[in-house]
């Protein structure tokens, strides 16, 4: 008996979380013709690799929110489904611990890319959106948030931004690692 195409999905994408769950600071998180995830340690040949490849962050960024914004999907419609039975109910908190997990692996992508305020915002984006339908998808399903404490996202800091030629002023326009 075959898996249900949902369950294939499911496990498909568990793996692409714990990709970037298993992320370390300054690691690249590549990206290949089939959007398949992969871990690069730092090192001249991967800045090679993704120009050969042309790979950026900012492609890498793309192929992520588009999973993001998949993953939160499936969390959303599942949630109705997971009235039915406790299969279901098991199979969406397993998927949600591994969405908490991706989270972590992003606040480590931060810190390859803190100098870059424009991919901070957008992890930081993706890590609330994630956060957030996790809370979501697991008080629908009555069940407590595993290791709530930590999993702290990305937090706002203040950067300093030049207005009216007066450099002294600051927003919240960057993030850094919570801690």
């Amino acid at each position: 008996m075959s898996e249900p195409p949902l369950q294939n999905y499911m496990d498909r994408e568990q793996q692409c979380m714990n990709t970037i769950a298993s992320l370390q600071a300054h690691e690249k998180l590549c990206v290949d013709d089939v959007a398949q995830l992969s871990v690069q340690q730092p090192a001249f040949s991967v800045s090679v690799y993704r120009t050969f490849y042309a790979q950026s962050r900012h492609k890498t960024l793309q192929v992520l929110q588009g999973k993001v914004d998949d993953w939160c999907g499936v969390c959303a419609s599942e949630t109705d489904r997971c009235a039915r039975g406790a299969a279901a109910v098991e199979q969406l908190t397993t998927f949600c611990q591994h969405l908490t997990a991706a989270v972590r692996g992003l606040t480590m992508l931060a810190a390859t890319y803190r100098g870059d305020e424009k991919v901070l915002r957008q992890l930081a984006a993706m890590q609330t959106r994630i956060q957030r339908q996790v809370e979501s998808t697991l008080a629908a399903l009555s069940i407590e948030q595993p290791g709530s404490e930590e999993n702290k996202l990305l937090q706002p800091v203040l950067v300093p931004t030049v207005t009216d030629g007066d450099a002294g002023t600051a927003a919240g326009a960057g993030v850094s690692a919570a801690g």
